[in-house]
């Protein structure tokens, strides 16, 4: 028994309560390996599920669960807060499930207790009573496993920009996914797996496991997945189940006489169920997120047995095959992918009275589907009047797994040729004559039995032979479809890569296109540009760069076209779009002239060019050729605009001066004004200074 230790037990004090947080104590001992225990005669919950953790008992005795259990919680929610390898021992609980008294469990095993145990004392006899072997294992969880991967949390601002980190959150994702991934292949386990994949990587992965969390976490012990986010735990029973600490669970048996049932199954993150018997009703149907093989099978056993498992894709998901082969039927997967359309149109008629969630909607249509193409042999089944109702539900079963409606009536009739055995209590045994008449009703029902037994011999036989012929049939069949496999992976890689190389092409085309009437318009603009050159070589003019509109994006423009330099001739068609940001840009420029074609400069604009001696006036009067972007004026034209705007600016400098002396003549006058104002006395009002009133005196 060393892997059973340590093992500890507990009970509650009196007067306590688990619905009370402050008032729920308890009494506990832990048994160590070596033959050491510790005691704790009054420990909070909390403290004790903190020793459970540190210790971590193999076995936690109490002959009450739901004592710790607090009013909002169920015992798996509590077991979740135990380690792995924990689990909760009912020592009073019967195989049967029946909770017996604690009295009669010592009295069984031969333990006597003269007086009322304590509750530190109830906790040592549990202990020595789950070292005896008595108690049931609590079981409230599936014996499998769901490991979920997901990015990194992000642990504040700055850094990274949100688009890399992401994309390196998916990177991560995928690598810890194939760290798994290729941990379950090396060690033959087997598991379903489910990725969300993007350019980069995936943004989850999930992977579901048909082994016990414990062993999942001895085989993950050694891995790093730092810094991905792992989160890994079980499927909760919706019903716990209990086993003998020292004997194997049995596996549940899913193939009874119940009702037969066709089962719609649509897996995913949440899994949709859709239930139909063989007469085409919908019997049930539900869905629920992270749904375990287990879970499904023991909801499954409310309804029926299946006899065909159906998928609304090809091929089915490993999930759905899984399945299947506990049941040991058949997976059925349409040919074709089925549309949204079509899956509303095969339900519509289930939907009237009943609503059902995407994914239940999608398995339901899975199953209608399958059963709609067996409708027409079902119809002749049901029109068969020498058959009752549950042998036609029988001969549906058989037309299922592939025999013909003949075949299917014969067996379901001489299955049922025979009646039941009469009530023994109904018959007379003492009269010789009911003897022989219950005598020839056995010879009769033998007789039976063994033309049922030599028939289903026969059919034996020929499924055998039938299936070995199925077998090589099947095999050349393979061959046949690796080759055009082949051939098709083939064609299709040779038509992507004609899609690609067109792909190629036409963008190489598009670019050309561009690039050729960037070309023509270059070759426009250097013909312009030559033209120009001709003319001022012929007429000496010089050359003016054009400015469209006086603005800062249209100065950016030109700058970046033809370079603003000193000595530069400007010709702006309109001044007036411009302010002072956009002269700014050019007035540190010593440019030759700045015409203009329309209206005029504002006064500030024309200040600023006055002031840093830019020469600037209309351009109407000086013929100047514009050809697109660049124009030409003439020496003379140039000459005789320079003189007209020295004249200008004579005018306005003289007009700046005239107006400054107008205003020192208008603040002198003022001035004189203000001081002749307090030179004159008011005699009214006047108040003579004591001099003045000595002096009349000495009068």
């Amino acid at each position: 028994m060393k892997n059973l230790f340590p093992i500890l037990s507990f009970d509650i004090l009196p007067m306590s309560s688990s619905n009370n947080r402050n008032k729920l104590f308890l009494s506990a001992e832990i048994i160590f390996e070596n033959g050491e225990s510790i005691e704790w005669e009054k420990i909070s919950r909390s403290k004790l599920i903190h020793m459970i953790k540190k210790y971590k008992p193999i076995y936690i005795g109490t002959d009450n669960p739901n004592e710790i259990i607090r009013h909002e919680e169920t015992i798996g929610s509590f077991c979740t807060k135990l380690p792995s390898k924990s689990s909760i021992v009912h020592v009073n609980l019967s195989e049967n499930g029946v909770t017996l008294p604690l009295t009669s469990i010592l009295v069984q095993n031969g333990i006597y207790i003269p007086h009322k145990l304590d509750p530190l004392n109830t906790a040592k006899i549990l202990n020595k009573l789950i070292l005896q072997g008595v108690g049931m294992k609590l079981e409230p969880f599936e014996n499998e496993t769901i490991i979920q991967v997901n990015q990194p949390r992000r642990h504040g601002k700055g850094g990274w920009s949100q688009s890399r980190f992401e994309r390196q959150g998916e990177e991560i994702v995928m690598n810890v996914a194939n760290q798994i991934q290729n941990t379950f292949k090396n060690n033959d386990i087997e598991f379903d797996m489910q990725v969300n994949k993007t350019k980069f990587g995936a943004k989850w992965a999930q992977f579901h496991i048909f082994i016990s969390k414990i062993d999942m976490d001895r085989i993950l012990s050694k891995l790093s997945f730092f810094p991905a986010k792992i989160k890994i735990w079980s499927p909760k029973k919706d019903i716990i189940t209990h086993s003998p600490i020292f004997s194997v669970k049995s596996k549940l048996n899913p193939f009874n006489d119940k009702q037969k049932i066709i089962l719609g199954i649509d897996p995913g993150m949440e899994t949709g169920i859709a239930i139909i018997n063989l007469k085409g009703e919908l019997i049930g149907s539900f869905s629920k997120k992270n749904l375990s093989r287990g879970e499904l099978i023991n909801k499954l056993l409310q309804y029926g047995t299946p006899v065909i498992i159906c998928s609304d894709v090809s091929p089915a998901p490993n999930f759905v095959k899984k399945v299947a082969a506990i049941f040991n039927v058949k997976v059925y997967s349409p040919k074709k992918v089925l549309s949204h359309n079509d899956k509303k149109l095969l339900i519509t008629k289930y939907l009237e009275n009943i609503k059902l969630s995407n994914h239940e909607q999608d398995a339901l249509a899975a199953v209608v589907y399958y059963f709609n193409q067996y409708l027409s042999k079902f119809e002749k089944i049901d029109k068969e009047d020498n058959l009752n109702t549950p042998q036609k539900l029988y001969a549906k079963q058989l037309i299922i797994q592939g025999h013909s409606i003949s075949e299917s009536t014969e067996i379901a009739s001489a299955l049922d040729d025979f009646k039941e055995l009469p009530n023994f209590k109904t018959i007379d045994t003492s009269s010789l004559k009911q003897e022989t008449e219950l005598l020839n009703m056995y010879k009769y029902q033998l007789k039976k039995l063994n033309e049922r037994l030599s028939y289903q011999s026969a059919e034996l036989d020929r499924k055998n032979n039938s299936n070995k012929e199925l077998r090589i049939l099947i095999g050349k069949l393979n061959k046949k479809i690796n080759k055009k496999e082949n051939k098709i992976i083939k064609q299709h890689l040779k038509e992507e890569l004609i899609m690609a190389k067109d792909n190629i092409i036409n963008k190489l085309n598009k670019k050309i296109n561009i690039l050729e009437n960037e070309n023509q318009v270059k070759k426009q603009r250097i013909y312009d540009l030559e033209k120009m050159l001709w003319l001022s070589m012929e007429t000496g003019g010089f050359p003016v760069k054009i400015l469209p509109v006086f603005s800062i994006d249209g100065i950016h423009k030109l700058e970046k076209e033809f370079k603003i330099l000193d000595g530069d001739i400007i010709f702006i068609i309109n001044p007036t779009g411009g302010g002072i940001q956009a002269i700014n840009l050019i007035k540190h420029k010593k440019l030759k002239f700045i015409f203009y074609q329309y209206k005029k400069f504002s006064t500030n604009i024309e200040n600023i060019l006055f002031e840093n001696n830019i020469p600037f006036l209309a351009s109407s009067k000086y013929d100047i050729r514009i050809l697109d972007t660049v124009g030409i004026i003439t020496k003379n034209n140039l000459e005789l605009a320079l003189k007209d705007f020295n004249k200008k600016r004579q005018k306005h400098f003289e007009k700046i001066k005239s107006v400054r002396i107008n205003q020192t003549i208008i603040n002198y006058k003022y001035e004189r004004e203000r001081e002749i104002e307090k030179s004159i006395v008011d005699y009214d009002n006047y108040i003579p200074e004591e001099d003045d009133l000595h002096l009349n005196e000495n009068e």
